[in-house]
């Protein structure tokens, strides 16, 4: 039972460092989709950006980024 535990935890960490590692949004990053003109505008700081196929943006823009 031991084992399993262990393996559980270190799958669950490498989980967590994988999608940290992928990603540099913060959690005040709240993208919305403005359809009217083809955006997205961040609710939090004002950035806008563009995306391929209308995805939310994956990357934080508060520092121009």
């Amino acid at each position: 039972m031991l084992p399993v535990l262990i393996v559980l935890a270190v799958g669950a960490y490498a989980w967590l460092y994988w999608r940290w590692s992928r990603t540099t949004l913060t959690r005040n990053c709240r993208w919305r989709e403005d359809r009217r003109n083809g955006i997205w505008v961040c609710d939090f700081c004002g950035a806008t950006t563009e995306t391929d196929k209308n995805k939310r943006p994956r990357a934080c823009l508060r520092n121009g980024g």
